[in-house]
């Protein structure tokens, strides 16, 4: 008996060992958590892609939104008719909320009100398809964003259009790249002072001691230096009737702000005076 025990015990032991270097050999648990990566748009499930918040809105508005991405923080949108019309309108939101998708979920980006139909609903009347352009709340990391549009009437429902940021990177330019204007018949020197990330200072000096007129008009041009080149950002490129003139004799100072707080970078700020465009370049440290 005694014999018997002994042989079922080794019989035991030596299958908790085999069993153990089994273990050790055998690959380790697939958990389902999401890659630190981003993903890239066709890798988000389709349940975390719906075209509207509310599918009644799908037929009561009749639309279909779709956005371009263009470094570094202008979104294109386009607003086409799903029927195919020529023309709609819609009551729809001055500025769209724009996500990032971040380990399963749409994340709301900072800097943003929320969309509050009382006070930011506008009607628009449109060809199809219906171009605008939008600034993001700041420079956006790589990733899969979306955009979300809150259109109203009958039903008031959230629109959404996605896209991708691609990976990109910050740079410095050269001397070569820093023109003071694009004219050698240039009338005058323009400097910026005061600089932060909400706006600028200019300083126009006259060339001549004589009294020079100066025409211009209110928008302005700005570029960050991004992947070795110069990239447009969101600066004020609205039309305006109206122009603006002074007579400078020797300093005229002029503070510019910019449609949005600006992010770390090397930036170039460009704005027209006598048909001339002149230029002034400056950092936003991180």
């Amino acid at each position: 008996m005694k014999l018997t025990y002994r042989i079922l015990f080794a019989a035991l032991s030596a299958l908790l060992v085999l069993g153990f270097a089994a273990c050790d050999r055998a690959e380790p648990l697939q958990e389902d958590v999401q890659s630190d990566q981003n993903p890239v748009l066709d890798e988000i499930p389709e349940k975390h892609r719906p075209e509207v918040s509310d599918s009644r809105a799908i037929k009561a508005h009749g639309i279909t939104l779709s956005a371009t991405y263009t470094i570094p923080n202008w979104v294109e949108l386009s607003i086409a008719m799903r029927d195919g019309s020529e023309c709609g309108s819609l009551t729809m939101s001055w500025q769209p909320i724009f996500e990032k998708y971040e380990s399963g979920a749409w994340v709301k980006m900072e800097g943003q009100e929320e969309n509050d139909p009382a006070a930011m609903m506008d009607t628009a009347h449109f060809s199809s398809p219906y171009e605008m352009a939008y600034a993001m709340p700041r420079f956006p990391e790589a990733g899969v964003y979306r955009l979300s549009l809150l259109c109203g009437g009958e039903v008031t429902a959230e629109h959404y259009a996605y896209f991708e940021v691609p990976a990109y990177e910050l740079t410095a330019p050269t001397k070569e790249e820093c023109p003071a204007s694009d004219s050698d018949q240039a009338l005058l020197t323009v400097r910026a002072e005061e600089i932060t990330p909400n706006g600028l200072t200019l300083i126009l000096v006259s060339k001549t001691e004589e009294k020079t007129h100066i025409s211009y008009g209110a928008p302005y041009y700005l570029s960050c230096h991004i992947d070795g080149e110069w990239r447009s950002v969101a600066g004020d490129l609205t039309f305006h009737a109206l122009g603006y003139g002074l007579e400078l004799k020797e300093e005229h100072r002029m503070r510019c702000s910019f449609r949005q707080p600006l992010g770390a970078g090397h930036y170039r700020y460009a704005k027209q005076f006598n048909g001339v465009t002149y230029y002034v370049y400056f950092e936003i440290a991180g």
